[in-house]
């Protein structure tokens, strides 16, 4: 059970499977164990269709910006492509931010409507993903592919920070961290694990960059609003 402390204020973290974030997240690793699975089994290399079964897998899940993925693939991966991890450090990375800003964000929001808030960004990055290519051809550069959850866990990560920056995560009795440093160490870690050189990963980035400040903006209005109301009730 992990803990965010500010002043008498405490969080605790659930760690069972009766939490929607948990189960997400289970999801996400129970994808990359089965993909681990197949790869360290040979069975990526097998050829398949002109190509290997990791080529198809990548193809059909990942979402590509090629013009000859459309329209299957640009339609149906927007959907799969965040449970496709290549690399352990970027499922490590994603899962656990979202883990601790999902939770964190909860308190405010409900786990239902983070949970949900996160599938909006990840559909909504894939759309950024593709329609830069179309944008910005030179820039995007060909044939490029995005995988993995982070982009949608950056809006979460995002709203939480903005919310609950300055609260801190205490780590045993001793060493506390404030969660803002958390963020800002987890953003410069994902450019060397998940980031690619490409203007297409620059604007998914912005875009749920900015849609995490402007859903946190969202949240302390309606709470500015429901503590307004219960004020001039009580007066009432």
């Amino acid at each position: 059970m992990k803990q965010i402390v500010q002043a008498n204020n405490r969080f605790e973290f659930s760690i069972g499977l009766k939490s929607r974030l948990n189960l997400l997240i289970l999801l996400h690793t129970l994808f990359f164990a089965a993909y681990y699975i197949i790869d360290s089994n040979g069975m990526l290399a097998s050829p398949l269709a002109g190509g290997t079964v990791g080529d198809h897998l990548r193809n059909t899940l990942a979402v590509s910006s090629r013009p000859q993925a459309w329209p299957f693939n640009w339609t149906t991966s927007v959907f799969t492509y965040q449970f496709v991890h290549l690399d352990a450090g970027e499922l490590l990375l994603s899962v656990a931010m979202l883990w601790l800003f999902g939770h964190l964000l909860k308190k405010r929001a409900g786990e239902k409507k983070v949970v949900l808030f996160y599938f909006i960004l990840s559909i909504m990055s894939a759309l950024v993903f593709n329609f830069s290519h179309l944008v910005f051809p030179i820039f995007s550069g060909p044939g490029g592919f995005m995988e993995g959850a982070f982009g949608g866990a950056l809006g979460v990560m995002t709203a939480g920070v903005m919310l609950c920056g300055n609260r801190q995560f205490r780590i045993g009795k001793h060493i506390r961290v404030n969660l803002w440093q958390v963020y800002f160490v987890a953003l410069l870690i994902s450019f060397m694990t998940v980031y690619k050189n490409n203007m297409a990963y620059v604007l998914v980035y912005a875009f749920n960059i900015y849609m995490g400040i402007k859903y946190a903006r969202i949240l302390e209005n309606r709470e500015t609003n429901l503590s307004r109301d219960a004020k001039l009730a009580y007066q009432a």
